[in-house]
């Protein structure tokens, strides 16, 4: 999935992405999936990616469209520094 380059700015404001490049935020949007939940379901937050404690739980009172970005390529690139 490409990312728009109106989003990139606000993106980089995310505590998630704060200390990667534009480069490397493009990257990981790049193995990004579209998800769709339904009211009711109960949602995670960044703490399993970043090595967090979990803070929040989240809930879906509407249908929503959410970006799932995986662990895995999130640390790669990190450990890459590819565009840092």
């Amino acid at each position: 999935m490409s990312l728009s380059p109106s989003l990139l700015p606000s993106l980089q404001k995310l505590r998630l992405f704060q200390d990667l490049s534009p480069t490397q935020i493009k990257r990981v949007f790049a193995t990004c999936k579209q998800e769709t939940f339904e009211p009711g379901t109960t949602l995670g937050e960044t703490g399993p990616l970043s090595g967090e404690v979990r803070s929040a739980t989240v809930s879906v009172t509407e249908a929503v469209n959410v970006m799932a970005i995986g662990r895995r390529p999130l640390m790669q690139v990190r450990q890459d520094g590819v565009g840092a």
